[in-house]
């Protein structure tokens, strides 16, 4: 095995294997990796001494199948350097426990920064106030939770439930979808009720971020989804549902995704983004092709007046753009638009992205 590799992906190892794979890549930096139980029991003593092995592990990705949490816990002692942890389950009752994984990050994870915890809850009955009030210490007011819970009846008639007496003092982000393609299937009015419902007033305000992912969603929702949230400042949503009926003026920062499946018109999706976010200063687009972008940077350099930054991504399945040729159509561009000379665009390695910064 190479002993240089930085970064490493596996789709399956035994857990009572890890520690001996890792002990061959010492520079390991970033790992994503599946374990499974071999259903013989394993003790520390495997891991003992990884952690001086492998001192630059900063990001983790773990999914696990049916082991036991000790076990994980073995190979957490061992990772005081990480930064990113995310990790996937499908038990339940010990692998979504708040309380479990305070203690793991309190005593072993001194530098982690971000936790991600998926579980797969597909054939349990769970409590789902259970699982929320086991991450309502003190210890988790230092991390802005968010919850997703999805949902697989065929006809959501309410959103979910949860109680609400809870306090969600440190909520920040909101993310929402629908699993059905078919905004018929939802009650909608049900599920902005639920959402009233379960956060008090001071709670939606405190809501600063939200995510709706890709879908159809039925006319209104999506304008008076946002209206729940008076002090929203960034918003990530689909060209599909910019057809909005309010002003959103406390957003500063918007993301807009344009996905293959979405049948739009550039010229009706930058007149909506001029109506409905007058005070952007950060704007990012993330589309499937490269054909519209001097449409879109030409038309938001003359209509959005607070623009500071902007973010186009390319789908990297699609052809990149010519970094010379864009360079030299931005400097003609800044000349005959009288843009200030420091305004500067930057590009990653395989020019799929791009920055403007103004």
């Amino acid at each position: 095995m190479n002993m240089s590799l930085t970064h490493v992906t596996l789709s399956s190892c035994f857990i009572r294997d890890l520690a001996k794979l890792l002990r061959r890549m010492p520079n390991i930096q970033k790992l994503d990796i599946t374990c499974v139980h071999d259903y013989n029991p394993i003790d520390d003593s495997l891991f003992d001494g990884l952690a001086n092995v492998i001192p630059h592990l900063i990001e983790l990705k773990l999914s696990v199948f049916y082991i036991p949490f000790k076990e994980i816990e073995y190979f957490f002692r061992q990772l005081p350097k990480l930064i990113k942890l995310t990790f996937s389950s499908l038990l339940i009752e010990t692998d979504s426990n708040g309380s479990n994984w305070e203690r793991i990050i309190h005593d072993y994870l001194p530098n982690l920064q971000k936790f991600s915890l998926f579980i797969d809850d597909t054939d349990a009955n769970i409590d789902l106030d259970e699982i929320i009030n086991s991450f309502n210490s003190l210890f988790w007011q230092r991390w802005p939770i968010m919850i997703e819970h999805y949902l697989r009846a065929a006809n959501i008639q309410h959103l979910i439930n949860l109680s609400p007496k809870r306090i969600y003092s440190n909520l920040k982000r909101l993310s929402f979808s629908f699993i059905s393609t078919d905004p018929r299937t939802y009650e909608t009015n049900n599920i902005l009720m639920d959402l009233s419902q379960i956060f008090s007033t001071s709670e939606l305000a405190q809501i600063e971020e939200i995510f709706l992912y890709d879908r159809i969603y039925p006319t209104n929702f999506v304008s008076n989804l946002l209206k729940l949230f008076p002090n929203i400042n960034y918003l990530k949503l689909s060209a599909s549902s910019l057809d909005l009926s309010i002003t959103l003026s406390s957003i500063d920062s918007l993301t807009i995704i344009v996905d293959s499946s979405t049948e739009y018109n550039s010229t009706n999706i930058l007149r909506q983004i001029a109506s409905h976010f007058p005070d952007i200063s950060t704007l990012r687009f993330e589309l499937t092709n490269n054909n519209d972008i001097h449409i879109l940077i030409s038309y938001c350099f003359r209509k959005l007046a607070y623009l500071t930054l902007m973010t186009v991504a390319i789908n990297e399945s699609s052809s990149p753009v010519d970094r010379q040729g864009f360079i030299l159509w931005f400097k003609d561009y800044k000349q005959l638009n009288g843009l200030y000379d420091d305004a500067e665009v930057e590009f990653n390695e395989d020019n799929h992205i791009f920055q403007i910064a103004l």
